[in-house]
């Protein structure tokens, strides 16, 4: 059976969202929207993809809503 799946929008994250990652890595699949926080916030999002999850990226901001539809329509596809 597959993992169960973590959708987490992010804009301008934090060493939390690395730390986040860390924690439900073991136990998910993560799928990690960067919405557009720009090129400062790159190395966060490089962190999290190295730790496994998947990245996908808004080159502006959209908004939480926009982030979780890219997410589900990236699943869906």
């Amino acid at each position: 059976m597959d993992r169960p799946i973590v959708i987490i929008p992010s804009y301008k994250p934090t060493e939390t969202l690395v730390k986040l990652t860390e924690e439900l890595a073991a136990e998910f699949s993560l799928l990690v929207v960067d919405d557009g926080g720009g090129e400062e916030y790159r190395s966060y999002f490089e962190r999290v993809a190295a730790l496994g999850a998947t990245v996908l990226t808004h080159k502006v901001n959209r908004g939480k809503g926009a982030a979780l539809k890219t997410a589900i329509s990236h699943l869906i596809d």
